[in-house]
């Protein structure tokens, strides 16, 4: 899927005082995310008819505007915080905005929807029609997650992303097909020889970078069936139980090694000195200096 074609396109009227303060394109597997952030006033048109679903998070105020889908005029509303728009593939959205003199954000969240079709049980596909400018909580916590996501990321955000993904999509297939099932079928657990693949894959210092696509295809699942065998396996999401095995592993070379923060973080995948000390504190309470201070 061509990115450059598929997201949502801006163009700033003339004379506008400021253009997006924080635009940022972030891509994985079967999913891109775009966020935009704009602290001054801005007036801007937009315009998309990309061949993905297309599942935008609003956080916008206007003092005017037209929202356009598939040539129809959109009820005008000026108050569009925690507002959500979710567009079937090829379904043109065009319109403008003058924007409040406030912080606007806007996330959009494009998911292909031929993984989305070869990843989903039966029981959960359908067709999909337009819905804009609407409010559901769960749709909007998944897509506040993915809107998070950095445009550089590591394998365990990539692993999240990917699972959070899946979620957006069952969601949006849920808010239009009532007769999809609350509690989905129950596939079972990885078995023995597939838990073993996994945690070795895991385990191996070439396998850093494996996304939650290669995990599955390890294991020659679906990725929305190997992320719900793996959590009923392991009791955890599938970047959650990376996480770990990354933290354990940062715990033993800081207390035995005397390895460079910065080359740790690189051998265990994070990316960056900063995530790894972001994501360890987290984990530990600890910065990875602290840690070290502490237990040698």
């Amino acid at each position: 899927m061509d990115n450059s074609s598929n997201i949502l396109h801006l163009k700033l009227d003339d004379g506008a005082l400021a253009g997006p303060d924080i635009s940022r394109v972030s891509t994985f597997e079967g999913v891109t995310v775009q966020h935009v952030l704009i602290r001054n006033s801005c007036n801007f048109s937009f315009e998309w008819n990309g061949n993905s679903i297309y599942a935008s998070l609003l956080d916008l105020r206007q003092r005017d505007g037209e929202v356009n889908v598939q040539g129809h005029k959109q009820p005008r509303i000026l108050d569009l915080r925690d507002k959500l728009t979710v567009l079937p593939p090829n379904h043109r959205l065009n319109g403008w905005m003058q924007l409040a003199k406030r912080t606007n954000q806007f996330s959009v969240t494009y998911i292909n929807p031929v993984v989305v079709e070869a990843e989903l049980d039966d029981e959960i596909r359908g067709k999909l029609k337009p819905m804009v400018h609407f409010e559901n909580s769960g749709l909007r916590h998944t897509l506040e997650k993915l809107k998070t996501l950095g445009p550089s990321p590591g394998p365990l955000d990539a692993a999240y992303a990917e699972n959070l993904a899946l979620v957006a999509a069952i969601e949006i297939y849920r808010l239009q097909h009532a007769d999809v099932p609350r509690v989905l079928p129950d596939r079972g657990q990885l078995t023995a020889s597939q838990q073993r693949i996994i945690r070795d894959a895991i385990a191996d210092p070439s396998g850093k970078n494996l996304s939650l696509s290669e995990l599955a295809a390890l294991a020659k699942l679906s990725r929305f069936h190997f992320a719900r065998a793996f959590k009923k396996t392991f009791g955890m999401p599938p970047h959650q139980f990376i996480l770990h095995h990354r933290i354990e592993a940062a715990k033993v070379s800081l207390i035995k090694d005397d390895v460079a923060l910065s080359d740790l973080a690189r051998s265990l995948g994070f990316g960056s000195q900063s995530r790894f000390s972001e994501v360890f504190r987290k984990a530990t309470g600890l910065t990875p200096a602290q840690f070290r201070r502490r237990n040698r």
